[in-house]
């Protein structure tokens, strides 16, 4: 999923190749005031949804 939206941002359809990244995608998920385009690491978001769901059921 994350090279999707990463071919789509870089290149404006799905079947991109690699090698034509501009900025690291570690740059570009970091926080607008941190000089990145904010846009989330949907791994760590969902680790981090998941894990806010075990900690609902079990309070």
């Amino acid at each position: 999923v994350i090279r999707l939206i990463r071919d789509f941002l870089w290149h404006g359809n799905k079947d991109a190749h690699a090698g034509c990244c501009i900025v690291s995608w570690q740059k570009v998920c970091r926080p607008l005031a941190l000089g990145g385009l904010g846009i989330r690491d949907l791994h760590r978001t969902g680790v981090a949804l998941r894990t806010r769901w075990l900690w609902l059921q079990r309070t």
